[in-house]
């Protein structure tokens, strides 16, 4: 004889509530994954692009010309004083070209950040390339002729690395 279990009502309504209260709770979850996908949205080439541009700034790998063979006239016992900002650490080379010859110019780099005070002074008597390092601050980069006699024309390139 071949018996049927039955089972009772109540434990064929119970289960039906539970499971209209899982997919209820899967719509939900589907639901919030769909808006939070919406607003969160980033693509692995937007990481690969922020990824790259960080591994070029730890490594000084980027450069911005702050002034690319700039010519200025310097007058006897005067300085120009160019300011420029600088973002992150990293150094700048100021490179300076005359056809005169000089007895006393300088390039002077100049800034305050984060409790550093910089001031470096280097004299030139030429053609010269000089590198000084750089914090995140407003840097002053000064060209002066400390001579009473004579002016010059100079050509100036200043390239920022960081």
């Amino acid at each position: 004889m071949s018996e049927r279990k039955m089972v009772s009502r109540n434990v064929a309504v119970a289960l039906g509530i539970i499971c209209i209260i899982l997919v209820a709770g899967l719509g939900g979850a589907m639901a919030y994954y769909v808006s939070y996908v919406s607003t969160h949205g980033h693509v692995n080439s937007e990481y690969d692009a922020l990824q790259s541009k960080l591994d070029d700034i730890a490594f000084l790998n980027r450069t911005d010309v702050w002034l690319n063979n700039d010519t200025r006239y310097i007058l006897q016992a005067n300085t120009i004083t160019p300011t420029f900002s600088a973002d992150y650490a990293g150094y700048i080379s100021v490179s300076f070209t005359t056809a005169t010859v000089l007895n006393n110019a300088f390039v002077e780099v100049s800034y305050s950040s984060k409790g550093v005070d910089y001031d470096n002074r280097v004299r030139i008597n030429g053609n010269s390339t000089e590198v000084f390092p750089v914090l995140p601050s407003i840097v002053t980069v000064a060209i002066g002729n400390l001579d009473y006699v004579q002016s010059y024309t100079c050509y100036l390139t200043i390239i920022y690395h960081y």
